[in-house]
């Protein structure tokens, strides 16, 4: 299970600063993560009606081992069991146009 981290809103609406959740990927923790935070968590994780369909939302960040996944592999990064997980939305691309 990989220790997961949640900052800011994320852990408001969670409910939870850290939580243990068993996933195989970055996509599957997220999904796992809305499941688990429901309808609210699950809008700011994911862009457009936030389905769990929709894209990642923009303004997710999610870091691996204290790694950017978008310099590892995206969404398709593979977790391991002790892995550290850091969950945020961050909302600073500015206006207009971010």
């Amino acid at each position: 299970m990989a220790r997961v981290r949640l900052l800011g809103g994320l852990a408001d609406v969670a409910g939870a600063n850290e939580l243990e959740i068993a996933a195989a990927g970055v996509r599957e923790l997220i999904t796992k993560l809305a499941e688990i935070g429901g309808r609210v968590t699950a809008s700011l994780l994911y862009d457009g009606s936030g389905g769990l369909k929709s894209p990642l939302s923009r303004d997710l960040r999610v870091l691996v081992n204290g790694r950017d996944v978008d310099f590892l592999g995206g969404e398709e990064t593979r977790l391991e069991e002790k892995d550290r997980v850091t969950v945020f939305v961050h909302r600073g691309r500015g206006f207009p146009g971010g």
